[in-house]
């Protein structure tokens, strides 16, 4: 299935949340919505080195506070922490260097790959390293 289009209001609060966790020093490098099509739900990816620094349990807990604090309403489970190792990490470096190719012209692009059935639309993608 094709990805759907993702709200305004979805996009404003993953904005929220990215703001929440740069007030909370929680290092972020890249944060983005992704599609994924086996579950056909967004969801607020963030790519940070802290989910190989300490156990993910505590990155999500931090998060899990964020959310809270700033009364976020984007569930926990709708949220994934990955490494920068990950290749869902590059796969959105991929749409954001797709779409900064000249030869294309202006975006958005859509790059997806991977078994995992998901995809990065360059739209979605807050904080491009």
């Amino acid at each position: 299935m094709d990805p759907q289009i993702l709200v305004n209001p979805d996009y404003e609060n993953g904005r929220r949340v990215l703001e929440a966790l740069d007030e909370a020093g929680f290092s972020i490098r890249t944060a983005f919505w992704a599609y994924f099509g086996d579950a056909q739900e967004y969801r607020l990816v963030f790519v940070t080195a802290q989910v190989d620094r300490q156990e993910p349990r505590k990155a999500y807990r931090a998060v899990q506070d964020a959310l809270s604090s700033k009364n976020i309403p984007i569930p926990l489970r709708q949220i994934v922490l990955l490494s920068p190792h990950h290749a869902l990490a590059r796969l959105a470096q991929a749409a954001v260097d797709v779409g900064r190719g000249a030869a294309f012209g202006p975006g958005p692009y859509l790059v997806s790959g991977g078994s995992d059935n998901v995809s990065v639309d360059s739209r979605y993608v807050y904080r491009p390293t």
